[in-house]
């Protein structure tokens, strides 16, 4: 079952329309959305954790709203509407303490619609009702199943509208502090504080190990273009990475087999020096004079650049936090051994490829496990 095209352009256009100001598409969005994610999660959770479906619903839709800038205009609504929702459900799951007893990976599922899918729904959805209490359960069923508003099942309950969950209060709120969202708002952000934290680390480079002595001559080499080549790219596809896991849904499996393809370059290279040069010089082109050193300099002054994209970031919605955390260190260790690279001496592509790899990847993986506490939203 795959969501309608007719669906998924009529949510989308007023998803735009949303981002560039206009409440009333808004207010209409929501209320559609809030349609869908109610038997969405009633239908995932077991009956003892039912009545959190409106906590649910409340918590996707405030998300929605506060993680707006993290849509790409040219994705599928859908799709991220759902990586939103599946999120917090799996979110609601690991602080309950419980295991999911349905599948979460239909992405279809929240939005499809067809008569044996909405029969299926519905009689999901009566069977959790069923668990809840008279009243609570028949305003539910009104609401969300029958169509009528707050108002009329609240009546016709005998419950006031005040304690009717997910009352229009909510999105309400939600249009009345709608601002419009610039076209490129997360990447103004990642990147810019990202930007302030390699000028940091180029100052803490400065004034802790200083400018490598022959600066000014060092341009003139081959090896001094290669090594900010191969820094800058890594920063670069690094950023590419953060961008993507900041965003609901988002993968890196393209800048991972891009990173290993730039690695493998540099190896072949320093393979090709290593055989040109001798096995007599292999020690120089393997471990230099600062091996030892090397990766410790570049995850030190990859700290303030690291810790400026993960404060970025947690405005984002990253759905895999330990993901995203790794990506936000590859960012930064490809950014912090670019600068570190203005100091280091060292011309042997061998020791490029290892020790300056090695660094960057421990700064990653120091990023994961910070990024799986730091990035949970």
């Amino acid at each position: 079952m795959s969501v309608t095209s007719d669906m998924e352009a009529r949510l989308r256009a007023l998803m735009l329309k949303a981002l560039d100001g206009d409440g009333g598409a808004y207010r209409t969005l929501l209320e559609e959305l809030r349609r869908y994610l109610r038997p969405y999660f009633l239908r995932r959770l077991t009956p003892g954790l039912a009545a959190n479906s409106d906590d649910l619903v409340q918590d996707t839709l405030m998300a929605i709203h506060t993680r707006r800038l993290t849509y790409d205009r040219t994705q599928p609504l859908t799709a991220w509407v759902h990586a939103i929702a599946r999120y917090k459900l799996i979110d609601h799951f690991r602080r309950s303490k419980v295991r999911a007893t349905v599948p979460l990976e239909d992405d279809a599922a929240l939005f499809a619609r067809d008569e044996a899918g909405d029969a299926s729904a519905r009689m999901d959805v009566e069977a959790v009702l069923a668990t809840l209490p008279a009243r609570p359960a028949e305003l539910i069923r009104q609401t969300r199943l029958e169509g009528a508003s707050i108002a009329e099942a609240a009546a016709r309950t005998g419950m006031s509208e005040s304690a009717a969950p997910m009352s229009d209060e909510l999105l309400d709120r939600l249009t009345a502090e709608l601002q419009p969202t610039p076209r490129r708002a997360l990447q103004a952000r990642l990147f810019g504080w990202a930007g302030i934290g390699t000028v940091l680390s180029a100052l803490l480079m400065l004034a802790w190990l200083g400018p490598r002595p022959d600066m000014m001559e060092a341009p003139g080499t081959m090896m001094f273009w290669t090594k900010f080549a191969y820094t800058a790219i890594f920063a670069v596809v690094g950023g590419i990475a953060a961008l993507n896991l900041a965003r609901p849904g988002g993968t890196l499996r393209l800048q991972v087999i891009g990173l290993a393809v730039l690695v493998l370059l540099i190896g072949a290279g320093g393979l090709v020096q290593l055989i040109l040069m001798g096995p007599d010089q292999m020690g120089h082109l393997v471990m230099g004079n600062t091996a030892l050193r090397c990766p410790f300099y570049i995850v030190a002054l990859s700290a303030p650049i690291y810790a400026a994209v993960i404060f970025a970031m947690r405005r984002a919605a990253p759905t895999n936090p330990t993901l995203a955390g790794f990506a936000a260190g590859l960012f930064a260790g490809g950014a912090g051994v670019w600068v570190y690279a203005f100091h280091c001496t060292e011309n042997g592509m061998p020791f490029i490829a290892i020790w300056y790899t090695a660094g960057v990847l421990a700064t990653a993986l120091i990023g994961a496990v910070i990024g799986r506490f730091a990035l949970r939203w």
